[in-house]
């Protein structure tokens, strides 16, 4: 195994435990795991959503049609992108 994976494996199994410290009560080291975890649960879905979403689905449709001028595939692209973000 490399360094990576031990790092790691040390970083869950600390995080998993002061998560349990809310067993005993509430204190910082819950508090900086709490945060840790929605933090990076965040990111993840953001990245998740540009990558697989955004760029495929919004993106790529709209480059040959910007350059070819297509005016009806833009707005067929544009139009439900708005709808969409407005939803959230």
């Amino acid at each position: 195994m490399d360094a990576y994976t031990i790092l790691g494996a040390f970083v869950a199994s600390g995080l998993t435990l002061f998560i349990y410290s809310f067993l005993y009560k509430d204190n910082p080291f819950f508090k900086i795991a709490e945060h840790l975890y929605m933090g990076v649960g965040l990111a993840w879905s953001i990245q998740l959503v540009i990558y697989k979403i955004i760029i495929p689905k919004v993106i790529e449709p709209l480059k040959p049609a910007w350059e070819n001028g297509d005016w009806f595939t833009i707005w067929m692209v544009v139009i439900p992108t708005v709808l969409g973000i407005s939803l959230v």
